[in-house]
């Protein structure tokens, strides 16, 4: 397992392949830019920096700044930052989204498909509270509980009852609010939500039971999870999905090989199947090929696939059921990526552990 002081370098030269929003902040590395911008000639140097900052515990502030030479090009305070595979996203105070990075897809919502070397405002007037990342598509939470998508739509990703692509935001189809959002990536695009009753609606491709509501057909309008308990915090990995209850019971569906679902088995489940735990999680990640989670005393638990070490308890094997973090301090809060793990400890340290060639 590794520490790591800079987490993240958030620039579109890297392929990152999960997100981890900060509770507490490291110092974050700086990354060269390599190709240049419209307006930059061949030999300008642009260079970026993202710091997090916690003076009080409370408020994260991100400052992702771009520099041409010594000049400053552009300079962003960010609340909230989100980075996945090629693309990412923030918010700033007051609520406007920014994303850059591949768009090709229309995912970064400016109303292009153009790739981004620094961050471009999405082209909406709606003010967001929250805001997340698949591979090609995003969502946005707005202050007043509705969700909007944009990127690719090609497997009802987007919500909005279609599946063309949209360069800007889109509304999702539902009549109530959300309290958050969650997009799955890589291969088998999907999006999931809680509504303020708890109850969970998953979208997009459902090939394997991801969406959770006893079927595998695709849904291009939020479908609700077949789930008689309430949920409080639902992630949506590639193509399994994870939710938390209220009690503190954790669910997993959708693919099961590799043991992905840490139920005990590797079949797929088309509806929440219950994580084999006998201690409450107070909160779960779901991955590429496998999933995590923190139980109340900071404790981590991985399962699923392992040959790479992303599980952290020492080996490579699979694990069909939740095992133990080899970590004697603990966790504040865990991000399950695509071949690797991250976890951010109470005293603020970062560790990471699995494959490295995206871990700095």
């Amino acid at each position: 397992m590794q520490k790591s002081n800079s987490l993240y370098s958030y620039f579109p030269s890297l392929s990152l392949s999960y997100s981890l929003v900060l509770a507490a902040a490291p110092v974050m590395s700086n990354s060269s830019i390599t190709s240049v911008p419209t307006g930059f000639n061949s030999s300008s140097v642009l260079q970026g920096w993202c710091n997090a900052t916690d003076a009080d515990t409370t408020n994260i502030g991100y400052d992702a700044t771009w520099y041409k030479n010594n000049t400053v090009y552009k300079d962003i305070q960010f609340n909230v930052l989100v980075v996945k595979n090629y693309h990412g996203c923030g918010l700033v105070t007051n609520g406007s989204a920014y994303c850059w990075g591949v768009g090709s897809e229309g995912q970064l919502g400016y109303g292009g498909t153009a790739t981004q070397y620094s961050p471009i405002q999405v082209n909406t007037s709606v003010s967001f509270k929250s805001i997340n990342v698949g591979s090609f598509h995003s969502c946005g939470l707005a202050t007043n509980g509705s969700a909007y998508c944009w990127g690719q739509g090609t497997s009802g990703q987007l919500g909005y009852g279609g599946t063309a692509e949209q360069d800007n935001p889109i509304q999702v189809n539902m009549s109530v609010p959300f309290d958050s959002l969650s997009s799955g990536e890589y291969v088998w695009y999907h999006t999931c939500g809680l509504v303020t009753n708890g109850s969970a609606y998953c979208w997009g491709v459902g090939s394997y039971g991801n969406l959770g509501y006893g079927g595998t057909a695709q849904q291009n309008n939020p479908t609700q999870v077949n789930a008689s308990f309430s949920f409080k915090s639902i992630s949506a990995g590639e193509d399994h999905t994870c939710g938390l209850a209220t009690n503190g019971s954790a669910y997993c569906w959708g693919q099961g090989s590799l043991g992905r679902l840490g139920y005990g088995g590797t079949a797929s489940r088309n509806n929440p199947t219950p994580v084999n735990m006998s201690v409450p999680f107070k909160s779960i990640s779901a991955g590429n090929v496998h999933a995590c989670g923190l139980v109340t005393n900071g404790s981590a638990y991985c399962w699923g696939y392992g040959a790479l070490g992303e599980l952290g308890y020492g080996g490579t094997a699979e694990q069909d059921n939740p095992i133990q973090v080899n970590m004697d301090a603990p966790f504040k809060s865990i991000s399950a990526g695509d071949a690797h793990t991250c976890g951010l400890l109470v005293n603020g340290s970062v560790y990471c552990w699995g494959q490295g060639i995206m871990v700095n």
